[in-house]
């Protein structure tokens, strides 16, 4: 491809244009003369560009000149950015502008230095557009589409079981349940596991990382730790779910183990325990509380499943 031009820009609005680059020894010139053109001064308010060259140095004149290449094919355009920071490192950005003048792709870079720079240039150069675009946006193979949406499926499961637990907070779980919720969490963080360090390891993902200075060995670790609660939180959420889909009403008879020492608590007050099942049971009525004794039977009423318990009252026999 050919570059069709490249240009200074500073704060104050004013653009230097460099001209068309079709070769690489010529593009070599040009950068040289734009690195020539910019002045890095110690004192920011001092940065601008040399008088000799066309353009006023100003006190107000931006600190980080943006160097700013286009190359256009038909009616797209490749645009690369790269703000200056000193003479040897900037920030680089690229954007691809589809036929109806929108960006379609993009992509930011960080922190890039200028030898580096030369170089995405040379290949703007000496690549045709599809070769170029495909370089730097590459196309989704089936399988990636696949972990990129099955990811996302399971954070937003995870998400939803963590909201569960404040909207449904009042359920009680039957005892035996835990044992089939341990094994089920961790099938889930087996499964879940390989999924997520693939998205991690994808290239976006570590281009991504490289830019806020995080490190792979970091990743890692989160996702190992991260994810005993993601897979918590989805089988609470499928549990729970699928107690409001199988549970019906009922009346059974219970026996209290034990109640709370205080009848003010936290987020309960009045807590008493039920025999065969985990979780305190409120009871708002102190009066009613200080009579429960272990061993006492009680009727409940409310919906019940083979997972949970919700109660709607309680009646003492």
């Amino acid at each position: 491809m050919k570059i069709s031009s490249i240009s200074l820009e500073i704060a104050s609005g004013q653009t230097q244009d460099f001209g068309a680059v079709t070769s690489s020894s010529h593009l070599k010139q040009q950068l040289n003369l734009v690195m020539q053109t910019v002045v890095f001064e110690e004192d920011a308010s001092e940065a601008g560009i040399n008088a000799d060259k066309g353009l006023e140095s100003s006190s107000s004149a931006l600190t980080m000149p943006m160097i700013v290449v286009r190359a256009k094919v038909r009616q797209r355009e490749i645009t690369l950015t790269y703000d200056l920071l000193s003479e040897e490192e900037g920030l680089l950005a690229l954007y691809y502008t589809n036929d109806k003048g929108r960006i379609k792709w993009q992509k930011e870079f960080g922190f890039v230095s200028f030898n580096e720079l030369a170089g995405h240039l040379q290949r703007l150069l000496s690549q045709s557009e599809s070769t170029f675009i495909e370089y730097y946006f590459p196309k989704q193979t089936s399988f990636s589409q696949v972990i990129k949406y099955a990811s996302i499926v399971y954070i937003c499961a995870a998400c939803f079981g963590l909201v569960s637990f404040v909207f449904m907070a009042d359920l009680i779980w039957r005892n035996d349940f835990f044992q089939s919720a341990y094994i089920a969490s961790g099938m889930t963080y087996v499964i879940s596991l390989p999924i997520l360090l693939f998205k991690a390891f994808s290239d976006e993902a570590r281009q991504r990382a490289a830019q806020m200075g995080q490190s792979i060995s970091k990743q890692v670790i989160a996702i190992l730790v991260g994810n005993i609660i993601l897979s918590c939180a989805v089988v609470a959420g499928g549990s729970k779910l699928l107690h409001l889909i199988t549970a019906k009403p009922i009346a059974m008879s219970v026996a209290f183990s034990d109640k709370r020492q205080d009848y003010w608590g936290k987020s309960c007050r009045g807590g008493v325990n039920i025999e065969h099942f985990f979780g305190a049971v409120c009871l708002e009525n102190k009066a009613y509380w200080k009579v429960i004794r272990p061993g006492m039977q009680a009727v409940i009423q409310g919906e019940s499943s083979a997972i949970a318990f919700d109660i709607k009252a309680i009646e003492l026999k």
